[in-house]
């Protein structure tokens, strides 16, 4: 897993500078997909409609997103982290890990299978708020995008545990 760039929201506005960070980047690797911020589908239909042509598919690859309201699912632990059925164990456990997560995955009662919740399982575990974008960090790198875009990621984090996560 090689992460190249991670950009953070600091609560500060720096949107036009990580614009063109990522504009920059995308020229120089011969990215079609140019940044004209991350709302939605709609950037590119207004730029097809001024005949470019970026290719959203590719854009979509090349970044991995936490945004600070993020959602989690009453589905087992790996399926959360690889937002998919069909889960690659080590690396869901590697980004878990990197997340910070580690000593939680081995303290749950089936690993990565375990129901996060109870909504479908009543041997489900409910995960606090902190441990929950531990979650969602380790999916953003278990996508492995170039570019992992984090909106106040460790906003529900207690004070050692953003060291611990800031100094991966």
């Amino acid at each position: 897993m090689d992460i190249k760039t991670a950009i953070c929201d600091d609560e500060h506005n720096q949107a036009e500078y990580n614009k063109m960070l990522i504009n920059k980047w995308a020229d120089e690797n011969n990215i079609s997909a140019a940044v004209d911020m991350f709302e939605s589908a709609e950037n590119f239909k207004s730029a097809r409609r001024e005949g470019k042509n970026y290719d959203y598919d590719e854009y979509m690859g090349i970044f991995s997103v936490v945004f600070q309201d993020f959602k989690l699912f009453a589905f087992p632990l790996g399926q959360n982290v690889a937002a998919s059925v069909d889960v690659d164990s080590d690396r869901a456990k590697q980004c878990l890990n990197m997340a910070g997560f580690g000593e939680r995955l081995a303290d749950t009662p089936n690993g990565l299978n375990t129901s996060l919740y109870k909504d479908f399982e009543e041997d489900g575990v409910e995960i606090s708020g902190g441990e929950a974008q531990k979650i969602a960090i380790a999916r953003a790198l278990y996508k492995d995008a170039p570019f992992i875009v984090l909106d106040e990621p460790t906003a529900a984090l207690d004070p050692i545990a953003e060291f611990e996560i800031s100094g991966k």
